[in-house]
C-alpha cells in the first residue's frame, strides 16, 4: 500500500511521519525510502494481489500511529477490483492492535463462519 500513496502522490510529510517514517526506513533498509519507487512496490502488499487470492477481512484503527489507515482501504480496493472477496472495518478509537472488542470479534466470528464452515 505504501507503494500505492507514494504512486498516486499521497505520501505525504503527514502521512510519512503517521506511518513510523524511521520504522519504514529500518525495515526497507534505505533512508529516503519513497524516492525508490521500484522497492516501494517490492515491499507493498498491493503488487501481490491476484484474483487467486483467499477472502480479506481487513480491520484497521482511526488512530493508529504507525500506519495510515488509507493504506488498508487501498488494499481492500486493489483485492476487490480483481474479483477477491475483501471487506475493511475501520476501528473506530483503534489503535496499532487492540484488545478484545465486541464489533470486531462479531465481524471475525462471522466471517470465520462464512469462510471457515464445512459444508
Amino acid at each position: 500500500a505504501i507503494h500505492e500513496m507514494v504512486k498516486q502522490g499521497k505520501a505525504t510529510e503527514r502521512f510519512m511521519a503517521r506511518s513510523g517514517n524511521d520504522s519504514i526506513s529500518h525495515l526497507l533498509g534505505v533512508k529516503e525510502w519513497w524516492n525508490n519507487p521500484e522497492l516501494c512496490r517490492k515491499a507493498s502488499p498491493t503488487t501481490y494481489v491476484s484474483k487467486d487470492d483467499a477472502p480479506f477481512y481487513i480491520f484497521h484503527g482511526d488512530q493508529d500511529p504507525l500506519t495510515n489507515h488509507e493504506q488498508g482501504e487501498l488494499l481492500n480496493e486493489k483485492l476487490r477490483a480483481v474479483g477477491v472477496q475483501s471487506d475493511f472495518y475501520l476501528v473506530k478509537g483503534g489503535k496499532h492492535g487492540w484488545s478484545k472488542r465486541s464489533d470486531v470479534d462479531e465481524k471475525v466470528d462471522a466471517f470465520l463462519e462464512k469462510h471457515l464452515r464445512r459444508s
